[in-house]
């Protein structure tokens, strides 16, 4: 999620007014209290330290991860997603930061690459007033797109996470070149009022796949968290990840300043967060949230901070389910 953590434990009630003062409070939540705002300050949570029993490779000897810096992107290797960097050095994998365009020298330099919410050049998410009007313009242009598509194909190993509103719509040209289609909005459960997508011990099963199995059952995977985000369809086949809950609904605000009565709803019924595929030779793990790989801290307007990610105490596997998606990346594990 880029934005803060949000649950809403507001009680639902079948009167119109009490329904519109609760969706008008998501939405001020979401849109108008977004980091760039100055309501809340997100970052990368310096406390938290990996904790890695059995490194896949030798430290700085395993796969090349490149993570994606030049696309405008909230989450970079020396930012929000440090904890992810961490987590991947300390499991042996080289982890460094990819500036600039994507071309086939970089891509040649890259076993896996890591997008995590690519804005685009447009896009100054820490601008003072912090705002977007769909149609939003794509993050990554036709020809590193193209490129993309056969660097997975030859045989890349590709992460592509994109958020809510406006990431989706950033990088929604980028998702259609494999065959995704990401809903530029705010998936949410309007049945408990929160956004938070818990499978396994909570509640939603877990699903046969290699990414929950881990390498053995010390890395098996019986709980995750995701911290809001959108939801995707894919038209090719793909194994499912994360489900979303048919009780969820996925809202798809037009911008930043959308009022209530301008916002659509759409059921979420057979959407995903989560997913994996190959393409050819290569492979493709793609994901509504961000937070959920990553440890941030959000400080709030009332001085209390939470923890987001990682960090969580109740997302305790999130960090074994990372490190299970790069390991099923790298072609650790059988599919």
């Amino acid at each position: 999620m880029s934005c803060a953590h949000l649950q809403w434990q507001m009680g639902m009630s079948k009167d119109k007014t009490t329904i519109f003062l609760f969706w008008s409070l998501i939405f001020i939540l979401l849109i108008i209290g977004s980091p760039a705002y100055g309501q809340i300050v997100q970052k990368g949570d310096v406390a938290w330290k990996a904790n890695v029993q059995e490194p896949a490779f030798l430290i700085g000897s395993g796969p090349r991860i490149r993570i994606d810096a030049g696309h405008g992107n909230w989450h970079t290797e020396s930012g929000r997603f440090k904890a992810f960097s961490l987590l991947a050095s300390s499991d042996g994998f080289q982890v460094s930061s990819h500036d600039g365009l994507i071309t086939e020298e970089a891509l040649a330099l890259t076993d896996i690459l890591v997008i995590a919410n690519a804005a685009g050049r447009k896009l100054d998410l820490e601008a003072t007033q912090f705002q977007w009007v769909n149609p939003i313009e794509a993050a990554f242009n036709r020809q590193e797109t193209a490129l993309l598509r056969k660097w997975v194909e030859d045989g890349g190993s590709l992460l592509l996470i994109a958020d809510h509103a406006p990431f989706a719509g950033a990088m929604d040209s980028l998702a259609a070149a494999f065959d995704l289609v990401f809903l530029n909005g705010y998936a949410m459960n309007v049945v408990n009022n929160n956004s938070v997508l818990r499978i396994g011990s909570v509640n939603g099963s877990i699903p046969d796949h290699p990414i929950f199995e881990g390498r053995n059952a010390g890395e098996k995977v019986t709980s995750l968290m995701a911290f809001g985000g959108q939801a995707f369809r894919a038209t090719r086949s793909v194994d499912p990840l994360l489900v979303i809950p048919e009780q969820w609904q996925v809202a798809l605000p037009t911008n930043s300043e959308a009022k209530l009565e301008d916002v659509a709803l759409v059921p979420a019924r057979g959407l995903l967060q989560g997913a994996a595929f190959q393409i050819g030779s290569g492979r493709v793990a793609v994901f509504g949230e961000a937070a959920m790989f990553t440890a941030q801290t959000v400080k709030r307007g009332d001085g209390s901070t939470l923890k987001v990610g990682m960090n969580n105490p109740e997302a305790g596997q999130n960090q074994q389910f990372t490190l299970n998606v790069l390991h099923w990346l790298a072609d650790l594990l059988n599919n």
